[in-house]
């Protein structure tokens, strides 16, 4: 592998670019101590030995830290990573790793997300807020399937929030309307609700 470029970045670590378009991310004293530099070769003994173990390291590190408030689904934690410039080898690695000490699962993502905001939205909305954060449709599918929604109480209560009677200007009984079929209910069912 041939180093392309190495750009600053910050005071201490500069991002190092292969000619083959991998993008690494290093402390200075780490391309000091391995003798990087713009046009050098880097072995891939050198690179498999000694580089991909400091980064997979790191890469640990930054999970754990990545999680420390709450749980991430797994392709939050790989865009991260991804984007903190850890090599693929160094992402799978970790990610397996992760996975196997369970501090990633997004089925228990899933179903503590579900936990917590199954009462408040409709099942549109809960699979197109979690598909949204890349989880499998299969799986948020199957998790919802598990899960008790009672969009009747849910559209109820957002009746009784905005004001909703019968009598009311029918232009405002159709922003209404509007606004509950944009959460993800049906027509039919706000309808059935409203009495029309």
């Amino acid at each position: 592998m041939k180093v392309d470029k190495i750009i600053p970045h910050g005071k201490t670590k500069s991002k190092v670019l292969f000619e083959e378009g991998l993008v690494i991310m290093l402390y200075n004293g780490e391309i000091s101590r391995m003798h990087i530099a713009e046009g050098a070769e880097l072995s891939d003994d050198e690179y498999s030995q000694k580089l991909l173990p400091v980064l997979t390291k790191r890469a640990r590190e930054r999970l754990v830290y990545i999680l420390r408030n709450s749980d991430k689904p797994e392709s939050e934690l790989r865009r991260k990573l991804k984007e903190d410039y850890y090599p693929e080898e160094s992402i799978e690695e970790t990610i397996s790793w992760a996975k196997g000490k369970h501090y990633v699962d997004d089925e228990r993502y899933v179903e503590t997300y579900l936990r917590y905001h199954s009462d408040g939205k409709s099942r549109k909305k809960l699979l197109y807020d979690l598909q949204a954060r890349g989880l499998d449709k299969n799986l948020i599918v199957r998790m919802l399937d598990e899960t008790d929604v009672d969009e009747d109480a849910q559209i109820e209560a957002e009746l009784r929030k905005r004001h909703y009677s019968p009598d009311m200007d029918p232009k405002e009984k159709q922003k209404i309307l509007a606004a509950l079929t944009r959460k993800g209910y049906s027509w039919s069912s706000i309808s059935a609700h409203m009495g029309d």
